[in-house]
């Protein structure tokens, strides 16, 4: 008898509990769909208040609204299952499979992973959402009487292809997708407030000098580099200055690979490549190319008859590159030309219907959050004529990804 009572009451114990998880769960959506439909009335009337919209037509500004807005409010998602799908080197497997295998199953692609405990649903997850965002293509096929998705790579998903690709955008995504690249983001606001460098504000120091104190950023910023270096020797090469140089100095040039492109199609130059000393330590040999360590706020620079400088001006605030160009000039010989490779940004960013809109406006603030400047012309100018180059001319070589 007493055990008949117990099992009653942990029936209608477990029962209770069920109708009242069940009445929280109907709560809870209910509540989630008010503030769904709250926070779309709010859009809504707040476009009918500012562009004099009818109120029937309310519904479909808010969803416009949204359309603009959910993008924006889970791009951080979007970049991470990216980074994901990276990290685990899912597009160089789907790349290596294709020959042969055509598209993977989630199962396939497990096999593929340094893992014996793989979580295929979880895995399914991020298939499937970068199938959504158009990073990797979908196609289900029957087999053994089951529906069973087979993925493969798009345009954009060969972009991250690592092995045998100079100019993968893997690099890229792994640095501004790094921790410690997100954090500064953070301080954006003190610099409207303040006039204050995000990236000091987070780590009190300049982001190149947090290299020697993360050593993993630093890989991932030599990366970036080294990949993003293809596409400037390219471009570079189109330009027809060099044919009257004798001695070039790479200033900042790295580990030398894009002066050592110049020397190889110009054999007449003596190239110098000038880095700090951690850099120059790890440079490889080059014909016609010597490597020369030193500080550019410091002096030191080489002397040459000309003087260039890849994406580097840019790395300065407007004080500082002045004290740069003024040391470049200083080691440049009678008619020497300083070469500058760096973006010129427009006064205002188009509004167009080019599929990059967004991206030029994003890189920009993103430099001002790593502590670096782009410039419009009219700032070059000036900029330049305070270091002792009040003569410029400007050349278009787009680099070609």
């Amino acid at each position: 008898m007493i055990a008949r009572l117990s099992i009653v009451h942990l029936v209608r114990f477990v029962s209770s509990w069920i109708v009242w998880q069940t009445v929280i769960l109907d709560y809870n959506v209910k509540v989630f769909t008010e503030f769904v439909a709250f926070f779309n009335l709010l859009m809504a009337e707040a476009t009918a208040r500012s562009s004099d919209v009818d109120h029937k037509d309310c519904a479909s500004a808010a969803q416009n609204g949204m359309r603009v807005l959910s993008p924006l409010l889970f791009g951080h998602a979007a970049a991470m299952t990216l980074k994901t799908a990276v990290v685990l080197n899912i597009p160089d497997i789907l790349a290596r499979a294709e020959p042969e295998r055509g598209a993977l199953s989630v199962h396939e692609i497990s096999k593929e992973l340094p893992s014996d405990s793989v979580d295929e649903q979880v895995l399914h997850r991020v298939m499937r959402t970068l199938v959504h965002l158009k990073v990797f293509s979908a196609e289900r096929v029957s087999e053994s009487g089951t529906t069973v998705a087979r993925y493969g790579l798009t345009p954009a998903s060969r972009r991250l292809v690592q092995e045998n690709n100079s100019r993968s955008l893997a690099p890229l995504l792994m640095y501004l997708n790094y921790i410690s690249s997100h954090v500064p983001w953070q301080h954006l606001h003190e610099s409207v407030l303040y006039g204050k460098d995000a990236w000091g504000t987070a780590y009190g120091m300049t982001s190149w000098e947090y290299s020697d104190v993360d050593p993993e950023y630093g890989a991932l910023w030599n990366a970036f580099n080294k990949v993003q270096g293809a596409p400037t020797i390219e471009a570079l090469k189109r330009y027809d200055g060099f044919k009257d140089v004798n001695v070039l100095v790479d200033v900042g040039g790295y580990q030398g690979a894009t002066v050592a492109a110049i020397v190889a199609a110009h054999p007449h130059i003596r190239g110098i490549n000038f880095d700090l000393p951690h850099v120059i330590a790890e440079a490889p040999e080059f014909p016609g190319v010597e490597h020369v360590s030193g500080h550019l706020l410091e002096g030191g620079v080489p002397s040459g008859d000309a003087m260039l400088m890849k994406n580097i001006v840019h790395l300065f605030k407007d004080e500082e590159a002045v004290k740069v160009l003024q040391n470049c000039k200083k080691a440049l010989t009678a008619n020497g030309k300083l070469l500058i490779y760096d973006p010129v940004i427009p006064s205002e960013f188009d509004e167009g219907g080019s599929p990059y809109d967004g991206v030029p406006p994003l890189m920009d603030l993103g430099l001002l959050v790593y502590g670096k400047v782009d410039r419009t012309e009219e700032q070059w100018r000036a900029l330049l004529a305070s270091g002792g180059f009040p003569n410029a001319s400007f050349v278009c070589l787009q680099p070609q990804h």
